[in-house]
């Protein structure tokens, strides 16, 4: 039994999306994986009631245009939106100023990119937890 069964990615560079799904294929998850373009996108999906199943955990991009990874974080611990669901930030920062205010707006982990070393799939099995 896998810890999360419905994924929701946050991303809008389409590399990245191919890379989690390459990382995917590679250590065989069988999630369902859902997308949105950025964080409004997600927002309108999620109360136009598109998202089905309903994701369990949220793999989210901290830079957007429209909403980026900080104010849907935001959003989200003001709104309510997405309550129960875990938020792992990915992003190419580094900057511990950048890991403190994710987690001080409710993220359960942050992971850097680039998402095509093996280590970005070790640490997707991680968060997975295949």
């Amino acid at each position: 039994m896998t810890k999360y069964q419905t994924v929701l990615l946050i991303e809008d560079d389409e590399v990245d999306v191919l890379n989690v799904k390459r990382a995917f294929r590679k250590k065989g998850f069988t999630q369902t994986l859902l997308l949105a373009e950025n964080g409004l996108d997600a927002l309108q999906k999620y109360k136009g009631e598109e998202l089905n199943p309903q994701p369990d955990v949220i793999l989210l991009d901290l830079n957007m245009p429209k909403m980026g990874g900080f104010e849907f974080l935001k959003r989200r611990s003001e709104e309510g939106f997405f309550a129960d669901v875990d938020v792992y930030v990915m992003s190419t920062s580094s900057a511990e100023s950048d890991i403190k205010r994710a987690e001080e707006l409710g993220a359960n982990g942050y992971v850097v990119k680039p998402l095509y070393t093996d280590r970005f799939a070790d640490e997707l099995e991680k968060i997975l937890g295949e």
